[in-house]
């Protein structure tokens, strides 16, 4: 039976009936009818809607990323290359984290002479023992939410292409990547470094 059809039968069947059951009946095929309307709408929208609605701190963690990647293309654009220290442009921890934010906030004369602030950022608190989201006081390094050094890697060699963290990925056209490993604080997805697919990771590029 087609659609149309089916509406004709189902409106004769609500005519035949007795005008007090009818009235009821349609009342609650009506209901029926919107309710199962609306779940399908939720079901189909649900998941573009929580792409868009992210868990608490990964929202600043997202922020922090573009923050520090459009910084660092600033640096590149000011003075046209990357500091001398830069060496494999590989910034993957604490000490190495802190020493190019020490340029980013004007705080190194060698690799920033004119002094230009590219990157300001607030002191981190201390939640549970841990410094978390700013910079860490004792340190110098600039953490996620999670208490953990953001990822740096900058195109050492200005080919306009990095290496993937996430090897079974292809390389990433950009002249600085920036993540967080997450709330794990590891790369990847759990037991398999090599896939971003399924991780907790924040990072800058799509």
């Amino acid at each position: 039976m087609k659609g149309g059809a089916l509406s004709a039968y189902c409106l004769r069947v609500f005519d035949e009936l007795p005008p007090k059951v009818s009235g009821w009946f349609r009342v609650f095929a009506s209901l029926l009818i919107t309710f199962v309307v609306l779940a399908i709408l939720g079901v189909l929208l649900f998941p573009a809607i929580s792409d868009h609605l992210e868990p608490g701190p990964k929202v600043p963690a997202r922020m922090d990323s573009a923050n520090l990647t459009t910084a660092l293309r600033a640096y590149l654009a000011e003075y046209g290359q990357w500091p001398a220290f830069t060496g494999d442009g590989l910034f993957l921890d604490e000490v190495r984290n802190a020493q190019l934010l020490h340029t980013l906030c004007a705080k190194d004369d060698a690799s920033n002479p004119r002094k230009i602030l590219f990157f300001e950022g607030r002191n981190a608190d201390k939640s549970r023992g841990k410094y978390r989201k700013g910079f860490n006081p004792e340190t110098g390094a600039y953490i996620d939410p999670w208490g953990n050094p953001y990822r740096l890697v900058l195109d050492s060699d200005y080919d306009g292409q990095i290496a993937n963290p996430y090897v079974d990925d292809p390389p990433i056209g950009a002249r600085v990547i920036v993540w967080s490993p997450g709330k794990d604080g590891r790369l990847g997805a759990p037991g398999n470094p090599r896939a971003r697919q399924g991780s907790d990771d924040v990072v800058s590029w799509q």
